[in-house]
């Protein structure tokens, strides 16, 4: 009798331990199921992210074509703008007075710092249409410099707004419209249809069809990059606009810009967050 239980308490024991490897293995399985789609889900992920980029379609692509981005109308573009290292001019218009004249700056006209509409303590540095608009005591560039600033446009209309300009000249003086005096310079407006044109002393350059109209109420970011004294890369919002040579390597170079014409009695441009850098 006594053999006979322990026969039984053996197969139960047994019988429990192929019971417990039984669930441990269902346990074990549905795990590694989970694992493999996790797996499988994460490689989809990635592979869609990469044949977005491929597709152009990609939101952290300037030109993606996404629904929310200003430049879909446009092909994707490299944007390999490289920022000078050593500032030679910076101005973000905090410490100058609401009301008056940037300090830094000289006019042929006037122009005025006016609080930023979002508040707190940020300021721009509104511009009067028909004006140039100069760095005071702005020595001459060098070679290799960068150049980037803020534009920031308000307008009622965007097809009703044109003709402002930003660029390089030979000299630092306030006379004249800078686009008829200068060596490389952009030019641009809001209206339809209406192509950012280049001037160059080296050539002719051909206009560039750009939305602009995207950009009558948002603030874009302008980069300039020159390099060997002549190359010229321009950026709008992380867009290439530009990359050719735009002038004699033996030009002198000072940084110029000018207020587009309104019609709206309520159109503003400001520009914000300016730096000269020398790469």
């Amino acid at each position: 009798m006594m053999k006979t239980s322990h026969i039984f308490t053996i197969v139960c024991i047994a019988g429990g331990l192929l019971t417990f490897t039984i669930a441990e293995a269902q346990l074990l399985k549905k795990i590694g199921k989970s694992i493999t789609k996790k797996v499988e889900d994460r490689f989809e992920k990635e592979a869609d992210k990469a044949m977005d980029k491929i597709l152009g379609e990609d939101t952290g692509v300037p030109g993606s074509g996404a629904s929310d981005d200003p430049l879909r109308e446009l092909p994707p573009t490299v944007y390999d703008f490289t920022p000078g290292t050593t500032v030679i001019f910076e101005d973000d218009f905090n410490n100058d007075a609401v009301g008056s004249m940037a300090r830094k700056w000289r006019s042929n006209g006037s122009g005025t710092i006016a609080a930023a509409e979002h508040g707190g303590a940020e300021q721009w540095f509104q511009l009067t249409s028909g004006n140039i608009y100069r760095i005071a005591n702005l020595e001459e560039l060098p070679e290799n410099f960068t150049v980037e600033f803020d534009l920031i446009t308000r307008c009622e209309d965007a097809d009703k707004i044109y003709g402002g300009s930003f660029g390089l000249t030979r000299d630092n003086q306030t006379s004249g419209d800078g686009w008829n005096q200068s060596i490389a310079a952009v030019g641009f407006g809001w209206w339809s249809g209406n192509p950012v044109k280049f001037s160059s002393e080296s050539g002719d350059k051909k206009s560039l069809g750009f939305p602009m109209k995207n950009y009558a109420r948002r603030t874009m970011r302008v980069e300039i990059q020159i390099t060997n004294g002549n190359w010229m890369k321009v950026y709008f919002d992380k867009y290439k606009i530009l990359d050719t040579d735009m002038m004699y390597a033996d030009s002198p170079k000072y940084f110029y810009i000018t207020a587009p014409k309104p019609d709206g009695k309520y159109d503003r441009t400001y520009i914000d967050n300016v730096r000269i850098s020398a790469l």
